[in-house]
């Protein structure tokens, strides 16, 4: 996709005047994250999908867009399909970029969470085979964040959605992604627990049993949890026996993830009002509910 640099200048204007008026109105926030939201562009009739992505130093930002575009590479090499995705930056103010991430505007029947709602859960569904299909291309050097509202359905297999999570690790197990700028949304004191947690989270994905568990354990928030059994079934019958994973394990991921992810929430909302109500100063994270 080919979006102008000033589309993006023009979204940055709009987003920083919602962060100091502390009203998100004006813009049509179409989905939430833990690091950020998902807005439509135009406002009025969207076209586009629009994620912002930062604030980020300049050289953490070119790091930042080089390991996506690696990623995306890497993905499609495997076979893994990807929405057509473009990131541009914006310099907000000397020192601070915020990178735009742009994709079509997609179909809402036609996203995996809403396609599986209409669907008789079996475990040989195309959809959750690909879905499946596409995770068990992960490795110990690329991976995939597995929840099912990060995939797109075109009627013959998926694509990633969410590529926004670039998990790649590269010589001696370093990870490439480097979480501490999306870390400076929180309190100081809590930067650093919850920059191991993710780290921590991350690493765990790099072995195809714990994306099963992780990826049948958030069914339930999106009101799947018919599709939970035959799920496991499907991860289970790719792996190897000794592999196979269990509902105790999937039940205490979700349990888990869950509240570290609410604590999370919190804690943004707390660093948020010491921000605007003690320094008196703009918050530069557009923060949304999560979804778990």
């Amino acid at each position: 996709m080919n979006v102008d640099s000033a589309v993006a200048i023009e979204i940055d204007r709009a987003v920083v005047t919602a962060l100091e008026t502390d009203d998100m109105s004006a813009l049509r926030v179409m989905g939430n994250g833990e690091f950020s939201v998902v807005l439509g562009w135009p406002s009025s009739a969207p076209t586009l999908v629009v994620k912002p992505i930062g604030p980020f130093r300049p050289e953490e930002y070119l790091a930042y867009e080089s390991l996506l575009h690696d990623y995306i590479a890497e993905l499609r090499r495997r076979g893994v399909a990807t929405v057509d995705t473009q990131i541009t930056a914006v310099e907000r103010q000397p020192g601070t970029i915020v990178g735009y991430m742009f994709q079509p505007l997609l179909e809402s029947e036609s996203l995996a969470e809403n396609a599986l709602t209409e669907r008789v859960p079996l475990v040989d569904d195309p959809i959750l085979d690909s879905i499946v299909s596409a995770l068990m291309t992960c490795d110990a050097d690329v991976s995939i964040d597995p929840p099912v509202s990060n995939w797109y359905w075109d009627g013959s297999r998926v694509a990633l959605l969410d590529v926004g999570l670039p998990l790649m690790w590269g010589d001696q197990n370093s990870r490439r992604l480097d979480f501490a700028p999306f870390m400076r949304s929180l309190p100081i004191g809590a930067r650093t627990l919850f920059r191991r947690g993710f780290e921590s989270g991350t690493d765990r994905m790099r072995e195809r049993r714990k994306l099963g568990i992780e990826f049948v354990s958030r069914l339930a928030f999106f009101d799947l949890d018919e599709w939970e059994g035959v799920a496991l079934d499907a991860f289970n019958l790719r792996l190897d026996s000794a592999d196979r994973i269990s509902f105790e394990e999937v039940e205490a991921m979700r349990h888990s993830d869950s509240a570290d992810l609410k604590r999370f929430k919190r804690l943004q909302r707390r660093q948020r009002r010491w921000v605007q109500g003690v320094l008196r100063r703009r918050y530069e994270f557009c923060l949304g509910e999560s979804t778990y």
